[in-house]
């Protein structure tokens, strides 16, 4: 072993409170990378999966997974866990029915993202992957989203990819495919793209100068669209733009060209 089982649990012992606050948000730093410069100086084989404790705190798995062979080691190394406050170690996933980890979209794609750059992954991918992994609890609130925000993120340029994760996360954890057809049959379902309700052009032909608020009011009004309980059309796109415009410089916005 590179490093002892004695020397990984006093560096973990060492690195609870930045974890803790890595698991809240409040911190960003390389885990995967930490974990592999530490547990896996032990054994390279060797996997583990953080997750919340019960009924609080937190969990640390090390597993080998289908190595069983490496079962013993495993064993050797819980057996020398310290007794640390808010903090269990086990040697596979508890049986439960489900598993709530608050914050676990953005931690995944942090981590995502930074095992990606440690393999000098394209840009791109490192976006996309990060991308999904961020926005994967989407599917949930998918059928109750207002149509024209449903639709906008069904027409998002990466969806498959969406899609074809979330299929892969449910059938990995409870099986249950019905958001998954729900969103399929949506996405097939969608005609032909919508006319764009409003555009720079519309924003600067109101008299603005080109700059950021350009874009800001653009936001503005497609965030509108997106939760009207009906279908905005042009029309009223351009009336609601009109009154941005005309709210932003009463309180001293955007000057006129």
């Amino acid at each position: 072993m590179e490093i002892s089982i004695e020397s990984w649990w006093k560096a973990f012992a060492g690195k609870t409170s930045d974890l803790s606050l890595l698991f809240q948000n409040k911190a960003d730093w390389d885990l995967p990378g930490w974990m592999h410069t530490h547990l896996n100086a032990i054994d390279r084989r060797l996997l583990w999966e953080f997750g919340p404790g019960i009924p609080s705190g937190h969990r640390l798995v090390i597993t080998p997974e289908t190595d069983h062979h490496l079962r013993p080691l495993v064993d050797q190394i819980l057996a020398a866990a310290p007794k640390l406050p808010g903090w269990s170690f086990h040697p596979w996933r508890l049986a439960e029915d489900r598993i709530r980890f608050d914050g676990h979209d953005t931690l995944s794609a942090t981590m995502a993202d930074a095992i990606l750059a440690r393999f000098h992954a394209p840009l791109e991918l490192r976006a996309v992957v990060a991308e999904v992994c961020r926005e994967h609890i989407h599917f949930a609130a998918l059928p109750g989203m207002r149509p024209a925000k449903r639709e906008r993120w069904l027409r998002g340029k990466h969806f498959a990819v969406h899609l074809a994760f979330h299929r892969a996360d449910c059938l990995g954890s409870h099986g249950k495919l019905e958001l998954y057809e729900f969103a399929a049959r949506a996405h097939k379902a969608l005609g032909p793209v919508p006319e764009v309700l409003v555009t720079g052009s519309d924003v600067l032909a109101l008299g603005l100068q080109p700059g950021p608020m350009v874009g800001k009011l653009l936001a503005q009004v497609h965030a509108a669209a997106d939760e009207a309980p009906v279908p905005m059309d042009r029309a009223g796109a351009l009336r609601l733009l009109r009154e941005l415009v005309e709210g932003a410089r009463q309180d001293g916005g955007p000057p006129a060209r």
